[in-house]
């Protein structure tokens, strides 16, 4: 069939080729972005502040953890004493 086309038929049916082939990628490119670009908002809208809400919480976990520990302290002086209980129900208020 391409035997007896003429050299600028065949050049512009390659160009012509060519083109749909970029085409297509590009297509394919932009309609995985916008996928993407779907996953990134709903991972920035609605997962990610519940992983920061989770961290606050285990932040404020880790702070009552570890003024229970000290208060176990018997040579604890009542100063120290009433603000790590102050701490404690702060980090409680928090979560």
């Amino acid at each position: 069939m391409f035997r007896t086309e003429s050299l600028q038929i065949k050049l512009i049916g390659a160009f012509i080729l060519m083109g749909a082939i970029v085409f297509v990628v590009a297509l394919v490119g932009w309609l995985g972005n916008y996928r993407m670009n779907q996953h990134v908002k709903t991972f920035s809208e609605d997962t990610l502040p519940t992983i920061i809400g989770l961290w606050q919480i285990h932040e404020c976990q880790t702070q009552i953890e570890s003024s229970q520990i000290l208060l176990d302290n018997p040579i604890l002086p009542p100063e120290e004493r009433t603000e790590y209980l102050q701490r404690m129900n702060q980090a409680m208020q928090k979560i």
